[in-house]
Formats: C-alpha cells, sequence, structure tokens
C-alpha cells in the first residue's frame, strides 16, 4: 500500500500528468477497507465470538454469579476488555501506516505523495475499521453467548468475506434499479461498495481525490449508526441469553431430554 502497488485507479494515465496521492483520504479509506475485510474481520469475530465458549471452559460464571455483577455488566465488561485490545491495535495501526506512507521511499515522492493531514489517516481508520471492527465484535459475543458453537463464530468472518467478495463488490448487472445499489451499499458493512459506487466508479480526476475530502452521504452516516446500534442490540441479546443461563444453568432442552429418555 505504502508503495502505490495497491491503489485507487484516479488520475492522468500520461508520463508526467498529476498522479492520486498516496496519503489522500480516498486512497487511504480504500486501502483501510481492504485491509479489515482480509484480516480483522476473522480476527476480531473469532476473538469476541469465542469469549463466552473460554468462560465456560474457565468455569467463570459461577464467580461472575458470586461477585454481584449483572449479567448485562458481565458481557458488557467482557465485550469492553476485547474492544480496548483491539482499539490499542487500531491505534499502533494507524501510527504504522502514517510512518509508511509518509516515509517509505518513492522513486517520484512529490509525485505521489502530498501534503501531510493526520486527518485523512485518522477519519478512514475510525470510520471504516475501528468502527466496524467493535460492532462486529458486539455480534460476535451475540453468537458466541447464544449458539457457544465455535464453528459458527468462525462461519461468520468466512461467510461475511464471501459474500463481498462475490457479491457485494462486483454485482452491478445493468437492470439493477438504483434503490437496489443503494441497498447492497447499505448491506456492505466494510463500504467499499458505497466508495467505488459514489466515488470511484467514474474517474473525478486526481486533483479532486487529492485535495477534497471524504464525505459521507446520508446512507454511509445511517449505516455507520446502525452499525452503532446493532452492535448495541447485539449486547442486549447476549446478556439476556446469560441471564437466561444464570437461572437455569443446568437446564436441558425438549430435544435433548428426549434423546436421553430415549
Amino acid at each position: 500500500f505504502a508503495a502505490g502497488t495497491v491503489s485507487i485507479g484516479g488520475g492522468s494515465g500520461v508520463a508526467g500528468g498529476e498522479r492520486t496521492h498516496l496519503n489522500s483520504e480516498f486512497n487511504l479509506a480504500f486501502g483501510d477497507i481492504l485491509v479489515f475485510t482480509l484480516f480483522y474481520v476473522f480476527f476480531a469475530c473469532t476473538a469476541f465470538g469465542n469469549a463466552p465458549s473460554e468462560d465456560d471452559g474457565l468455569r467463570v460464571m459461577p464467580i461472575v454469579g458470586s461477585t454481584g455483577l449483572t449479567p448485562g455488566q458481565y458481557v458488557a465488561g467482557r465485550w469492553l476488555g476485547i474492544a480496548i485490545v483491539y482499539s490499542a491495535i487500531v491505534a499502533v495501526h494507524l501510527a504504522l501506516q502514517v510512518g509508511f506512507f509518509e516515509l517509505y521511499p518513492l522513486p517520484e515522492p512529490e509525485k505521489m505523495r502530498g501534503p501531510f493531514a493526520f486527518a485523512n489517516y485518522a477519519r478512514p481508520m475510525a470510520l471504516f475499521v475501528l468502527l466496524p471492527t467493535l460492532a462486529l465484535g458486539a455480534a460476535g459475543v451475540a453468537l458466541g453467548a447464544v449458539t457457544r458453537q465455535a464453528v459458527l463464530v468462525f462461519a461468520l468472518p468466512v461467510a461475511i468475506l464471501l459474500a463481498n467478495l462475490f457479491f457485494l463488490w462486483n454485482f452491478s448487472p445493468e437492470w439493477l434499479p438504483h434503490w437496489g445499489n443503494r441497498a447492497l451499499q447499505a448491506v456492505d458493512i466494510t463500504g467499499f461498495r458505497w466508495l467505488n459506487e459514489t466515488w470511484l466508479k467514474v474517474d473525478r480526476g486526481a486533483a479532486f481525490y487529492n485535495t477534497t475530502p471524504l464525505g459521507l452521504d446520508g446512507l454511509m452516516w445511517a449505516q455507520r449508526i446502525g452499525l452503532v446500534a446493532a452492535g448495541s442490540g447485539a449486547l442486549a441479546l447476549a446478556a439476556w441469553r446469560e441471564r437466561t443461563r444464570m437461572r437455569a444453568p443446568f437446564a436441558v432442552g425438549p430435544l435433548d431430554r428426549r434423546a436421553a429418555i430415549e
């Protein structure tokens, strides 16, 4: 990314023409989305989603019940503990990104790198990496708390990756209506389809990408707010599930009861 091998395609193809800066907000957002999809999705889902099962193996819940903590406080604390770790990872990622993009030796740095602006790095990292990572982590906690199935926790990031690569990012037939395209943009939590369809599909020129901040429209703001709401709802679902387990820790479902009798 810092060498410019992977970047947005804006700019002049003529020798000596203006190029899109590697440290422009659009190019950094593009790279952040790819890194989030390829790495953060899997590790966040598994780290957050396996937490309830790991606590079961360590017999944490009887200890929680004796402390006076409510199930909601336990779930929120468990999520927050992992969230702090991932927030620190994102901070390190941001620092390394600034270092590589600003200091990596380039053949024509004056044409490939623009003036340093910390906001160009921080805004995309917060909107397209940190926020969806924490929201997806909350969904992973809920999935792990409800199912207690590690295979389903590992299947979640795989499903997200395959859905993005083979459908959400490139499904754009001519007959697809505008509202259908916008709906797919809303479903894609990575933001890649929105970025591509709104800003990159039609080349706006290197001057635009180099000088214009990445603006979020109403759909993207609604999606980001929706991620926060969905994450809060997922934690509430996990808290409800833990409350049910604490009330009846050895309850047997009807199917298990029938199988035991038979």
